[in-house]
């Protein structure tokens, strides 16, 4: 696997939920690091392919981070069920919601 920077400087316009999301994207890269050639050998038939993967490993780290299964199911079950409130009430964007909504089973399949 080829190196890279364990981390860059982000977009200074990007609205705050979007920068915890990708701070978080990026501190899974920085937590497997260490262990890349373990973790990520088997992912993929290409480099292509591997790289994608990682990505959706990272984006699936950090919707857990931000947004755990427990606490949005609890917020579900006590009513809140409006994407848009939902987001807010965690901090992330709709768009992060709603992709992790669909995760636990309680969105739309995307």
């Amino acid at each position: 696997m080829e190196s890279r920077p364990l981390a860059h400087r982000g977009q200074p316009r990007r609205q705050p939920t979007r920068r915890r999301f990708t701070l978080s994207h990026e501190f899974k890269h920085v937590l497997d690091h260490p262990f890349i050639k373990v973790i990520y050998n088997d992912l993929g038939k290409n480099a292509a392919e591997r790289e994608r993967q990682i990505e959706q490993l990272c984006d699936y780290f950090a919707g857990c981070l931000l947004m755990p299964r427990n606490w949005l199911k609890r917020a579900w079950s006590n009513g809140v069920q409006d994407q848009a409130a939902l987001a807010a009430m965690f901090n992330v964007s709709e768009a992060a919601m709603a992709v992790r909504l669909q995760q636990i089973g309680l969105g739309p399949v995307l």
